[in-house]
Parts: structure tokens; sequence; C-alpha cells
């Protein structure tokens, strides 16, 4: 929903008429609505306060406290004296002593090299609550009338996913010699460049490879003047909870806290189980007696009864099979999917180049199957991303396919999944359009 810092309104309008739950059903959120920008000049109040006016959504006064928030920082951004970061040539080497001290940061390293003069500091949003609570059609919001041209809205998995592959690439480059020394300064510099303003979705930290640079990527963003709005399931204090080496990364969520204001947006209800059920895209049962339902949905999106395989890419010249495909519609087993050790990078490249994909055979999932589980929960975040149109058959519904307890990560994300899973059987749903990054999916066929 973004492009080179510009936000698509239409995508705005369409999450506000199937998401959020103060909208009329029997209103629908046109093109016009949104078509003139000048709407947005005083900020996300006023932009609620219009709608509510023209009858598209009804007044919430929980919503209306937060946007009162989110508009002060919406003002301090318009009010801010311009700043330009540092470029990232001039980022001086920075020795590196051990391991911990280059991604943790100590005394002597967390510090990163920046301008001489420091630009105003502007405390960000952490919007944090249960699934379907309204936490990104508030951002949405936001994002959409934020009074910069230098700003990114951009899921939280794809955003550090873009992170490892620069430095990556960083220290392949044997013409840059700091970065192959220590590629995180001059990283935040240019990321500064890119946006002053950048708003996560679904922020979360189950990786201990981005839990072990986050205090140092971000620590270089805040001193060259970046702002972090982000919605999250969990609040700070609860991020990488139970994570390897968790006391580490502390004080990153210290740094988070004095950075941005937590707001708990939880209104105890799940706004996307208020969409119209839509087609039949989920059926209970494995086996015989379902695959046979899932080769008519095949055969009603392309007219073929049966895919041929193909492959396609996934990143730093990766490739991923995928074993039948027809007119961007792919079919898996959940084994292909889940058994595999794939990660958000695959799925992304499966939800660019396929508009729909059929997943045959979802298992009862528990903490013994946490992979499994862990990937299937980051594959549906993803394709719900890219609003690909899943149908699936799977041993029970999606609320009853996970069983499990306690204070970990995966119990959280579960709440999150299920709740996406519904949504995405909804009529509004489906009539959202596939979100390809693309202009044509980049399909070579294996045989």
């Amino acid at each position: 929903a973004f492009n080179n810092g510009g936000f698509d309104i239409v995508m705005l309008a369409r999450r506000l008429s199937c998401v959020c739950h103060s909208f009329r059903p029997s209103v629908r959120i046109s093109r016009q609505a949104f078509s003139n920008t000048s709407e947005y000049v005083e900020g996300p109040l006023a932009t609620y306060q219009s709608l509510v006016k023209d009858g598209k959504i009804v007044k919430d006064d929980r919503q209306i406290s937060i946007l009162h928030r989110l508009q002060r920082l919406h003002d301090e951004l318009k009010n801010r004296p311009p700043f330009v970061p540092p470029p990232a040539e001039s980022i001086p080497a920075t020795p590196i002593n051990s391991f911990f001290k280059q991604f943790f940061g100590d005394k002597d390293t967390e510090s990163s090299p920046s301008s001489p003069v420091k630009p105003p500091i502007i405390k960000g949003v952490y919007l944090y609550g249960t699934p379907g609570c309204g936490k990104t059609f508030l951002m949405d919001m936001f994002y959409a009338s934020a009074p910069l041209e230098a700003k990114r809205r951009v899921h939280f998995n794809e955003f550090m996913l873009n992170v490892h592959d620069r430095i990556h690439k960083m220290k392949l480059d044997g013409g840059d010699y700091r970065a192959k020394f220590d590629p995180i300064p001059p990283l935040s510099s240019a990321l500064s460049t890119e946006a002053q303003l950048l708003c996560f979705d679904e922020f979360q930290v189950t990786d201990i490879a981005d839990a072990m640079i986050l205090r140092r990527l971000f620590t270089g963003l805040f001193d060259n003047g970046v702002v972090i709005v982000a919605t999250s399931n969990r609040p700070p204090k609860d991020l990488y909870l139970n994570g390897l080496q968790r006391h580490l990364f502390l004080p990153f969520i210290d740094l988070l806290i004095e950075r941005c204001d937590p707001i708990d947006v939880d209104s105890n209800t799940d706004y996307r189980y208020g969409g119209t059920r839509g087609l039949k895209t989920f059926f209970k049962g494995c086996g015989a007696a379902s695959s046979k339902q899932l080769d008519e949905v095949f055969f009603h999106l392309t007219g073929k009864h049966f895919g041929v395989p193909v492959t396609i890419d996934v990143m730093q010249g990766r490739k991923l099979h995928v074993p039948s495909a027809h007119k961007h519609v792919a079919r898996f087993h959940f084994n292909d999917l889940c058994a595999k050790p794939l990660g958000a990078a695959d799925y992304i490249a499966i939800a660019t180049n396929f508009h729909s994909v059929i997943i045959s055979d979802v298992p009862k999932l528990n903490m013994d199957t946490r992979n499994e589980l862990r990937r299937f929960i980051t594959m549906i975040d993803e394709f719900y991303q890219h609003k690909v149109k899943v149908t699936m058959s799977a041993e029970e519904e999606p609320k009853y396919l996970f069983t499990g307890e306690g204070q970990f990560d995966e119990v959280f994300a579960w709440d999150r999944c299920v709740s996406r899973l519904t949504e995405m059987q909804t009529q509004e749903y489906h009539q959202t359009l596939h979100e390809l990054q693309k202009p044509s999916a980049n399909v070579t066929t294996t045989v």
C-alpha cells in the first residue's frame, strides 16, 4: 500500500470498508471518497470526523482519543524544522571488539555517528492490542495524512528481510570497507535518508537475527531524526518474550518506550469477524474427500484440472519450487509450505507471484510442532498483507487448529492468525485487489 513514500488512497478506502468495526454494513467507501488529497491537510482527526459526518463510519470514542495523540504527532511533524540526515559516506568505520558489542551495543558502541546538529526529538506512537481492534486502521489514517514526502509504511517482517538483505550486500561489496567492518551505521543513515517517518504494521520480534541488531539499528534511526509509528499484538515489554539471550534485548525495549508512546487500543472485540460470509474457501477434513473439493476450486480458478511444476525467485539468488501452478494460482500440500525450512521471504515470493493459493491437509498444531506452527503463522501473515486469496482443507476449523497455552509468542500470534483466516473467508476480503509487487509474475516452468 505504499510506493516510494506515497500511500495508495484506494487501498486505505478498501481497508476501511472491510476491517474497521465502525463502518455501516450498507455503506461502501468509494474511490471518490479519498480521491481528493486535500481532505488530509488537517490530519487524521479531521479525516476521521469527515468520515463520521458523511455517514461512512460510526463515531467511536476510543478511536477518537487515540487519534488525538496521532493528530499531535501529525502537527509536530508538520512544524518540525527541515532536517537532512548525514549521507552514509560520511559515517566513519567503527571497530567492533566483540560479537555481542557489535549487535547489542554497549557503552562503547551503542552510539551511532550522526550529524553534529541533532534533530529535535519527536516521540512516535506504538499501538498495541488484540487482533482486529483497529490498530492498522488508525495507523493507516495517520500515514495517509502525514505531512512528509520521505515516509514509508511497511510490514515489519518485510522491513527486516530488507535490512538483512542490504547488510548481506554491503558485506559483499568489496568497494565499501566500512560496510565490511560494521554495516549498521551506514545502513541506518541510508534508511534515514529514504524515510523520516517509518510506519510498521505487525511489529514483532521472534528471530534472534532480528533481536541482535534492532537496538543499534534503531538508535541510528532515532539519532538521524526518524519517527516510528507501529502496530503490534504485544505491548513493548512482551516483545521477544522467552527469546534466546533476551536479557541482551531488554535495552532495546527501554529505547522503544523512550522514543514511542505505547497505547493500548484493545476493545476486547475482533471487528474482522463482522464481514459478510463469502465464497467457500475452507474445507474441514483431510484426505481424498477434501482433495476432490480443492480440485474443483483449482478448476474453477484456472479452467484446468492440473497445474505444472514451476520455480520462482526468492531473494539472494534462491529459488522456490512450486509443485503445481497455472494462471497465477498455486497449489501446495501443507508439508510443502510448513514442514520445510521456509521463511517470510519464501512466503512473500509466493504472494508476489500468485493471487490465489490452495493448501491441502493442514493438521492440528501444538507446541510439539512449533516450527511448523511458526511457519504457518508467518505464511498467513504474508498472504494476508498481499491480499492472497487462500483456500485450504484442514483437520479442524481455524480456531481449533492449534492447542497450546503459556507465555509464548506463538500462542499470542495464533489469535492474530485465526482472526486473519476468518477475515480471509469474507466477501469483503475477496473483493480487495491482490497486491502484486511486480507488473506480472516472474514464473518459469521447471519441466
